[in-house]
């Protein structure tokens, strides 16, 4: 990538309630670092509304922006970059914030919770220290009930008899043969 000047995110796609974290670099003509550069970004959220940030410079010719608590739904961005009033670059791009996950963010059991659910369920809560026991209330529910069906298939001989001749007459001429050639 040869740009001059660049912001993008650091991924494309974030889930919900995680930051957004927006990178630059501007670099001269002679692609050596440019400090001092005002990079002015745009954000467009999904409703079309606008709202203006600024980068901020933590290395020679390395910006950076973090955006907190972004709806779910697709951003644009537009950024341009200036230094002592003259334009340096401009670039844009977009991210998308998806739905926000509760299991990311507690992860710890909710006991009070599984509870209830295993109740509206019609389940079973069922503690660690008494597993033994679940396999006895398994075995107790009506619908794990085993099922055996068996059937037997039974093929009379007489119908392959045209097979059992033929093997004996390969069987019959095979033996000819070796004693034709007295190789028994």
């Amino acid at each position: 990538d040869k740009r001059k000047f660049k912001v993008e995110p650091s991924r494309t796609v974030y889930a919900g309630g995680q930051p957004v974290a927006l990178k630059g670099q501007v670099y001269d003509d002679s692609y050596n670092p440019a400090s001092g550069v005002e990079i002015e970004v745009v954000v467009t959220d999904p409703a079309g509304k606008e709202t203006e940030y600024y980068l901020n410079e933590t290395r020679p010719a390395q910006y950076f922006l973090e955006l907190f608590n972004l709806a779910e739904g697709t951003y644009s961005y537009r950024a341009q970059g200036r230094k002592n009033e003259v334009p340096v670059g401009e670039d844009q791009g977009q991210f998308s914030i998806g739905k926000s996950n509760v299991e990311h963010f507690q992860l710890r059991a909710d006991q009070g919770l599984m509870q209830q659910m295993a109740l509206r369920s019609g389940g079973a809560f069922v503690y660690a220290r008494d597993l033994a026991s679940l396999g006895e209330q398994l075995r107790d529910l009506p619908g794990l009930k085993p099922l055996v069906d068996y059937k037997r298939n039974r093929i009379p001989v007489r119908t392959y008899a045209w097979l059992l001749g033929i093997i004996l007459a390969l069987l019959s001429v095979e033996w000819i043969l070796r004693k034709w050639h007295s190789l028994m």
